[in-house]
């Protein structure tokens, strides 16, 4: 071949390998305004040149801003304080610049104004007898979420069932989202079981859709690294649980979102709602039930910007219709709450008739645990849940894996591993693979078919007959199994693991009683070692404990005044108003009578003194700063109907 061809040849493998790489290399017509995540180290520049001076250089899964375009491939951005330019064409395009909102184009049936909540708009920054007024049908409030970074950790949105109490009381339609950052379908599982948790302890009745909010943390970008597959399986975990428990499933993402990161099949059967900004009209190609067309809106109602979508489906209608069939919805599955042994079950509280037997939200696997609770057969509410212990392991035959001694009790079968095992069922098992094994060498082991985790490892090391053998343990704890080692007094080997069961947890001495004394509360027992709640147990309670007023703004002969009664249960407040003080009224019982004249005359002479600031300004009626025998004269008078109080008032206290 000669130089030409060659090089032709080169420059097609070349863009072959760029294409199946993933690299977004733009045409001109493809740059634009927006964020982008780099897939190569990249030259930070002055000016949009290759010639121009660079800043530094941009690390690989960096994300950035592009402002502005020029030369066709070159952003403009703001990196670490500088202004510069950046080659686009090793940079994958994530996400649009927001654009100042348009009004909505009319869609047909879209006659449905929805808003969305989280904590960060508080009670007082919503008037919720207003909503209406304004034209909102229904709400969506974060029920909880997940962080992102390496922690991860779910949560519950504070603001959740006040928010959910309000939006009922006005009559609005409710359903729920929950903020998303699960990366693998244990971490979607976990978070709708912590969802359908909080919907079951507050029995909260929806008749909108519970969303899965699935995005990506500006400068993180998990998902859109993860890729499409998990982030799908995200989706359909969140919704099948959801479904399950009796809840209308539902999606809600941005459009670039629905249409690079899941599969449409993730769509199918559930509530759609897409996130679009700074246009008239969704474009997005899929069907969909709802359209979030801005975060920055503003109704009369809400003292800040608010989220609004358009709704285009009647979930109301579908919900009552029973559109989904609606099962005994499961109980909270909250981790790590294992059995409290020996210990009988708390009475049930008053006024809640408990059935004798307990409803299993959750069965036990052998490597988590369940869960189980029990309803009041009158309200229906979940007064008792407490945890089941782990499942037995399921043991499977015994395997032969030879001349190889990494496997461990404990430790979990890849599927590499497990098609090289040879089972004691095979034919010619003992012929073949046992001899060999005694002859060369290895580990015999038992495994959990369930699970995949190594219950026990035996080892035969040929060069040594093992005369003697010692036992050393690794202690259990509550929440970790042991391993139990057999050890060669000879040659110093471990010739056998074998796993021991977790430890029993401690359950604590103290109770902890959380209470609210509008709603009731829960008492619970955790373990004394690792914190886990062992039970859960609903404690109801009837009103608050109100203390004494004490006294915030004292009140004179022209103004009211305010008190505030603490209770000493919950520590709720509760202002009281005081009236104004009337003159002559010495002991304060808002009528001024003949024996507040015999207490001013006893004042005068010093046989008694008045009980408060307010009697001394009320016995004062001639406001010379003492109380005396004219002010007993006057008060007498004023009680017999001789003298005007209002007259009094004009001419002593102007």
């Amino acid at each position: 071949m000669n130089a030409h061809l060659l090089r032709r040849g080169a420059a097609v493998f070349l863009a072959l390998c760029l294409l199946l790489s993933g690299f977004a290399v733009f045409a001109s017509a493809e740059a634009k305004t927006g964020k982008y995540v780099t897939n190569d180290y990249m030259r930070f520049r002055a000016a949009p040149s290759t010639d121009a001076a660079i800043y530094c250089t941009i690390p690989v899964n960096t994300t950035v801003t592009v402002t502005e375009i020029a030369n066709e491939v070159w952003g403009k951005i703001t990196y670490n304080g500088q202004t510069g330019w950046m080659n686009l064409e090793y940079s994958t395009y994530v996400e649009e610049t927001p654009t100042p909102t348009p009004t909505p184009t009319p869609t047909p049936g879209a006659d449905w104004l929805v808003a969305d909540f989280s904590k960060w708009t508080t009670q007082s920054q919503i008037n919720w007898g207003g909503l209406k007024a304004d034209g909102v049908k229904a709400v969506i409030l974060r029920i909880g979420g997940r962080g992102y970074g390496s922690a991860k950790a779910t949560y519950v949105d504070d603001a959740f069932y006040s928010h959910y109490q309000s939006a009922k009381a006005a009559g609005l339609h409710v359903g729920v989202y929950f903020f998303s950052y699960a990366l693998n379908e244990a971490q979607a599982l976990e978070e709708a079981q912590l969802t359908i948790g909080e919907l079951q302890k507050y029995n909260c009745s929806l008749d909108m859709p519970v969303f899965i909010d699935i995005e990506d943390y500006t400068n993180d970008y998990q998902h859109y690294h993860a890729g499409k597959a998990v982030c799908s399986k995200v989706v359909n975990v969140f919704c099948e649980a959801v479904k399950a428990a009796g809840y209308y499933p539902g999606v809600y993402c941005s459009k670039w979102f629905a249409e690079s990161l899941l599969e449409p099949s993730v769509f199918t059967g559930r509530a759609v709602w897409i996130a679009q900004y700074g246009v008239g009209k969704c474009t997005y190609a899929g069907e969909y039930d709802m359209w979030q067309y801005t975060q920055t809106g503003r109704i009369a109602s809400v003292s800040r910007e608010v989220d609004l979508s358009r709704c285009y489906t009647d979930f109301p209608a579908l919900i009552a219709a029973g559109d989904l069939p609606v099962d005994e919805p499961d109980e909270p599955d909250e981790p790590d709450i294992p059995d409290e042994p020996d210990e009988p079950d708390p009475p049930a509280p008053e006024n809640h008739p408990l059935p004798a037997d307990w409803t299993v939200s959750k069965a036990a696997t052998c490597t988590e645990e369940g869960r189980r609770y029990k309803k009041c057969t009158d309200c229906g509410k979940i007064i008792l849940t407490e945890n089941i212990p782990c499942a037995a392991h399921t043991e499977s035959a015994e395997h032969v894996y030879i001349n190889d001694y990494s496997l461990k009790a404990g430790g979990t079968l890849t599927g590499d591993v497990l098609r090289r095992l040879h089972a004691s069922t095979e034919a010619n098992y003992e012929l073949l693979y046992l001899n060999t094994y005694e002859l060369m060498g290895g580990t015999k082991l038992t495994y959990c078919t369930a699970c995949k985790k190594v219950i026990r490892a035996e080892y035969s090391y040929p060069s040594c007959s093992h005369p003697s053998t010692s036992v050393r343990n690794t202690a259990a704890s509550c929440t970790v199994q042991g391993v139990r080692e057999t050890v060669c007094g000879s040659c110093s080997k471990v010739i056998k693991t074998e796993l021991t069961a977790c430890a029993a947890h401690t359950p604590g001495d103290a109770l902890t009683v959380s209470t609210d004394c509008d709603a009731g509360g829960y008492m619970t027992t955790r373990c004394a070692v690792c914190d886990a709640l062992l039970k859960e147990t609903y404690t109801p309670l009837a009103g608050h404990s109100f203390s004494d007023p004490v006294t915030v703004t004292a009140p004179t002969l022209h103004t009211g005044g305010s008190a505030v009664c603490t209770c000493g249960v919950c520590g709720k407040t509760q202002e009281i108003s005081l009236p104004a003080i009337k003159l002559g009224d010495m002991d304060q019982n808002g009528a001024v009578e003949s024996a507040d004249a015999r207490l001013a005359l006893r004042a005068a002479v010093g046989l008694e003194s008045p009980a408060s600031d307010a009697a001394v300004l009320a016995g004062d009626v001639d406001n010379n700063g003492s109380i005396n025998a004219e002010d007993a004269r006057l008060i007498l008078r004023l009680a017999v109907a001789l003298e005007n109080a209002e007259q009094l008032m004009q001419q002593y206290h102007p």
